[in-house]
């Protein structure tokens, strides 16, 4: 596993309608209201997850990046933000191998 400087860097960023509505259409091409929480008993979050948005509220975490679809996120992701993320490039790497690819 790939290992980052914790380095947090705050941006302003206001979406477009087109650009939230394309999030909104991805994210639900796979059914991401249905994923549920993913974190063994007694395990710590690797990753933890709020969406609100359009009445749903999204509230997991996972130890994998094993999500059917977790690549199409997290690039849809990296879409709406307009950037590449390091730690969101490495997810999909290891949802790859994860069974986390678009096809699940």
């Amino acid at each position: 596993m790939e290992k980052f400087q914790s380095v947090t860097k705050a941006f302003d960023l206001q979406p477009t309608a087109e650009e939230w509505t394309a999030f909104r259409r991805s994210v639900e091409s796979i059914g991401i209201w249905e994923w549920s929480n993913g974190v063994d008993p007694g395990q710590p979050d690797f990753w933890h997850l709020r969406i609100c948005l359009d009445g749903h509220d999204l509230d997991i975490g996972g130890t994998y990046f094993d999500r059917k679809g977790w690549n199409t996120f997290a690039s849809s992701i990296e879409t709406l933000i307009r950037r590449k993320s390091p730690i969101l490039e490495a997810s999909k790497r290891a949802g790859e191998g994860a069974g986390g690819g678009n096809g699940g």
